[in-house]
Formats: C-alpha cells, structure tokens, sequence
C-alpha cells in the first residue's frame, strides 16, 4: 500500500514537472515568437521609412518649386563659392550637376550664377566653363546671367566668360587674368646640416620642382613655358568672349594679372554693368524668386574638403 502511495506520488510529482516545463516551453517559444515579430517590424521601418522620406521629400520638392511663389515666375540660382579645385566645396562635379539640373527644369525661367571664388584649379575651372558653354547650346531657350560678388578672378573670371555678358557689384574684385605656380627651395638648409636627398626615378624629369633641390635653369624654363601655355589659353578665352569690348592696345595691363574693383572693371570691359542682385533679376527675368539649386555639402563633404584643404597647404608646390 505504502508502494503504490509511493508510485502514485512519484507519478503525480513527473506530471507536474512535465506541466512546469511545458508551461516554461510555451512562455519561451512565445517570447521568441514576440521577439521575432518585434524585429520584423523594426526591420520593416528601418527599410521602409527612408523609402517614406524620399518620396516624400521628392513630392515636396516638386510642389515647392511649382507652389513656392504661389504659381509664379520663378529662377533657378545656382552659387559658387570659395576655391575651386578638386575636393573642394567648389568642385566641378558638384557646380555642374547643380547647373545641369538648373538647365533641365523646364518651369524656371531661367538660370541665374552667382559667383564668388579667388578661382583656383585651372582644370576645374575650365570645366565649369565648358559645361556652361554646352548647355547653353543644349537649351538655347534658357536665358544664362552671370553675377559676381565678393570676388570674381582668376578661374572664377575664366568661368565667368562663359556667357556673353557679365554683371558685378561695384565693390567686386574683377580679373587677375593670369597663371602662378609656386615652391619652395629647401637645399641651402639640408646643405647646411649636411643632409641628402636620394631620388631614384625612371625618367629623367621626373622629380621636376623637388623642393629639396635647387631648381636648375632647364626646369624654370620649362615650367615659364607650361605658365606661359595656360596664360595663352586664359587669354584667348577672355579675348573670345569679351571681343570689342576690351581693347588691348589701350588698356595692355588687362591680361598682366592685376585686378579691379567692379567701377574701373567696367570701364575697362571686364564686366557690362555694376547693379544688385535684385535689380539683375528684376531685369532679366522680371522677377526676384529664385529656387537654389546649388548642392550643398553634407557634413562628411565639409569634413573631407577641410582634409583636403590641409592637404595642399601642406604641399610645397601650388598651382593657380
């Protein structure tokens, strides 16, 4: 009797341990369940809400640009601002994507390009003007105005010419039509502490400017000869697109480098009116509504041209 007591408590005792685990099983299996739709769903907003928030910034876009000014007129402005050189702010890929979509919206009317840039890299600079030059003739309905500020030489005033006329504040530095090239020669130095630098190229001139070497009378020259190229083409670019309204012979200081304040850059041809923005735009598109269509950098952008600006200050060599 007391055998089967025993059993029957025993089986009692499994049962309810069964049932503990089970219940235990079931509330864990649940858990897990719960925890996987919990991150289903926050897998689903993770891919879905950026999805939200570009559609829904796409249609903003879109809406602001034909309801901004309740209907009306407006222009598409773009601005270049800064140095222009390859990763910086100012570079030509991001100025030309801006002006390829300032170009491409059939709703403005027209396209306005404020400039204020010392200039900078030759070949960036020759590529914004270029761009401009083509997209001019791939949508010659579009009517193009240039507008100086702060500062419009060099490069920037290379870019400038892209339009055949050109506008500036009275207080705008106009010009600086010509090509620098500069380095530093740190020889005496290392002859002074009896140190040496040891090259190994293939090529002959291939540590042309070497700051550590005394530059010989071949490399000036060939360097004054590359300088003098540039200058030529800057030259032809400006003579090509100014025409008559510069004259040389009177004025032979116009491709020496020197530049101007927007009054006497008037009077010398460099520019075809000194006026305010608003007015500028009151007169060419009889209105003073602009869109910006300038890309503006993100954060990593500003991080990476503030390496990058570090960066070629801390070359002894630079080009203008």
């Amino acid at each position: 009797m007391e055998h089967k007591d025993s059993k029957e408590s025993y089986t009692q005792n499994d049962m309810a341990t069964a049932l503990a685990n089970s219940n235990l099983a079931n509330e864990r299996l649940l858990e897990m369940v719960q925890a996987e739709i919990k991150y289903k769903k926050w897998k689903f907003y993770m891919l879905f809400f950026p999805v939200v928030m570009l559609v829904g910034y796409g249609l903003f876009t879109l809406w602001s640009k034909n309801n901004l000014f309740g209907g009306e007129d407006y222009v598409a402005k773009v601005e270049i601002n800064g140095e222009i050189g390859p990763g910086m702010l100012a570079n030509a890929n991001r100025i030309n994507a801006s002006l390829r979509k300032a170009f491409a919206d059939e709703n403005n009317s027209g396209v306005f390009l404020s400039i204020n840039s010392p200039g900078g890299s030759p070949s960036e600079s020759a590529r914004i003007h270029d761009e401009l030059i083509y997209l001019q003739m791939k949508y010659p309905e579009k009517n193009l105005v240039i507008y100086g500020t702060g500062s419009m030489t060099s490069g920037a005033y290379w870019i400038a010419c892209a339009d055949d006329e050109i506008h500036s504040m009275s207080m705008t530095m106009v010009g600086s039509i010509g090509v620098i090239m500069e380095t530093f020669d740190f020889s005496k130095i290392l002859d002074e502490y009896n140190v040496s630098k040891k090259v190994f190229t293939a090529g002959e001139h291939k540590h042309r400017l070497d700051p550590f070497f005394e530059t010989s009378e071949e490399d000036a020259e060939k360097i004054n000869f590359t300088l003098a190229k540039l200058h030529d083409l800057f030259k032809a670019t400006v003579s090509n697109s100014r025409k008559e309204r510069i004259n040389l012979e009177t004025n032979p200081k116009l491709f020496s480098g020197d530049f101007w304040l927007g009054e006497e850059a008037l009077e010398l041809g460099l520019v075809d009116s000194i006026t305010t923005e608003h007015e500028l735009l009151e007169a060419e598109f009889g209105t003073v509504n602009v869109v910006d269509y300038t890309q503006h950098p993100n954060m990593f952008d500003q991080i990476n041209s503030q390496r990058v600006l570090a960066d070629l200050k801390n070359q002894l060599v630079t080009f203008w």
